[in-house]
């Protein structure tokens, strides 16, 4: 039986895409944590980079798996983005 609790406290290799996945969430919870208007110009610049990377990751991973994010535009809208999955002929 494999002990959940040693496997989550094992520390992360720091050459691993998910180590570095962990430290964008971690700079990204920080700086909403903080408040975006309380976050130096530097640390934003560096969360927006990370949020695009991430993005870049999810969005390959849905193409990945047959599906994609669908363009919203610059005007707000009353409802959160939607994912569809293309049709299949």
């Amino acid at each position: 039986m494999v002990d959940n609790k040693f496997e989550h406290s094992r520390p992360l290799d720091p050459n691993t895409l998910n180590y570095l996945r962990i430290k964008m969430l971690e700079r990204i919870r920080h700086a909403v944590d903080e408040g975006l208007a309380n976050t130096s110009d530097s640390d934003l610049t560096e969360v927006m980079i990370d949020l695009k990377t991430l993005l870049k990751d999810v969005e390959t991973e849905m193409t990945n798996r047959g599906m994609k994010l669908t363009k919203m535009s610059s005007k707000p809208s009353s409802g959160p983005g939607k994912m569809q999955k293309p049709m299949h002929q």
